[in-house]
């Protein structure tokens, strides 16, 4: 269950097995693609086409598995049923790789918040981006101008510090489209603004990528508000905890998600905030026939969970499908162990940073190993072609 890094990679893995006859598999999702969601920042501006960020499945499963484009209603872990909206499937053995969703908590006012998960959301964000300067353009009262043109991203963690930067990068060239005679735009009314729940930006990340890129808002003027939390929308923008009002007429959610787990019949199996606990060597607990991994599972380790990361996916993807062919051939399944292999950030069209093995990449340097990294590893030889383009 689940065509995201974890899923669409632990079917590909199980191609031997089904060569051989061992097993029959099948593939549900509620999309009909993969979303390459690393990528996803370079559609919003247009350097990447919806095709080559969302690749068809069909493209990339083997044709012995059966792919099931359905929603999922429900899972019956007693009678080893998949509930879907059309179909009920029977299972030996089950994958629940079902991934995230943004966790909004205003529901009432979800509306106004623009999510950054989906092809839609980021083609909705860049369509905002460019009816905001349209209207600012046309706008006299200058007070106003500003209020069309103000930014808010909330949360500050690799997906709100990139979307900030790109945004802010967006506003700038196309600002220069409308600085023309007959508009009343003037140059530099927009602001962007990156609220942050803590002292610190990008949490996760090495001390040295956080304070490069705090360098690189100050050069480019994205401001940062530091231990604040939005508490409720305002009919300016936002209010925070402490009662301060933020004017943003526009707001990017990237304050988190939550798993996106499926509906249970029957006893409930364990799980932490929401995310299903798993034993190292990802089953569900109390469950042998049922494995679990990426943002929908919770693995312990060392006292907290692993971070909801592709790299995460897409490693226990292979120690998944080596659990499923030793299930099926009764042998001893292997543990999980995790190995983080660095992180990249891209700041905008020509600027990034990368950790890298220990390696400490900056600005070109840093977005050649991205484009390289990302050649790589994205399953779409139309994309591997069209990526060094934008170097």
């Amino acid at each position: 269950m689940g065509a995201g890094f974890g899923g669409i990679k632990t079917a590909k893995l199980l191609k031997p097995l089904q060569r051989r006859g061992l097993i029959e598999l099948a593939l549900v999702d509620r999309r009909d693609y993969f979303l390459f969601t690393p990528l996803l920042p370079e559609l919003i501006f247009g350097r990447l086409r919806s095709d080559e960020v969302a690749i068809p499945l069909v493209s990339l499963l083997d044709k012995r598995t059966t792919f099931y484009h359905q929603e999922i209603i429900a899972v019956d872990l007693e009678r080893r049923q998949v509930r879907l909206k059309k179909t009920i499937l029977t299972f030996d053995i089950l994958v629940i790789a079902t991934g995230a969703k943004a966790d909004i908590f205003f529901p009432a006012e979800s509306s106004r918040i623009y999510k950054f998960q989906d092809i839609d959301d980021a083609l909705r964000l860049s369509d905002k981006i460019e009816k905001a300067l349209l209207l600012a353009s046309q706008e006299s009262d200058e007070q106003r101008r500003r209020q069309l043109l103000s930014f808010a991203v909330l949360g500050a963690g690799p997906t709100g510090v990139e979307l900030a930067a790109h945004i802010q990068e967006q506003l700038l060239n196309q600002q220069k489209h409308f600085l023309s005679a007959g508009s009343h735009l003037r140059d530099n009314e927009f602001s962007v603004k990156l609220i942050s729940r803590g002292q610190e930006i990008l949490a996760s990340f090495p001390a040295w990528m956080r304070a490069e890129a705090r360098k690189c808002f100050d050069k480019i003027g994205v401001e940062i508000i530091f231990n604040s939390l939005a508490e409720s929308l305002s009919p300016r923008g936002i209010v925070l905890q402490n009662g301060q009002e933020i004017m943003a007429e526009n707001i990017i959610w990237a304050a988190g998600l939550k798993a996106q787990t499926p509906e249970f019949l029957g006893n409930q199996p364990v799980a932490v905030n929401g995310r299903l606990e798993i034993t190292p060597e990802l089953l569900m607990k109390g469950h042998r026939n049922v494995l679990c991994l990426g943002d929908s599972s919770c693995l312990l380790v060392n006292g907290g969970p692993l971070p909801g990361l592709a790299q995460v996916a897409n490693q226990q993807a292979v120690v998944a499908a080596r659990n499923i062919e030793a299930l099926v051939l009764n042998k001893p399944l292997r543990p999980f162990v995790y190995k983080h292999r660095g992180e990249f950030l891209t700041l905008g069209k020509k600027s990034a940073l990368g950790n890298l093995w220990g390696w400490h990449l900056r600005s070109r340097l840093a977005r050649i190993f991205w484009a390289l990294i990302y050649c790589i590893k994205v399953p779409s030889l139309k994309t591997k072609r069209r990526l060094p383009r934008y170097l």
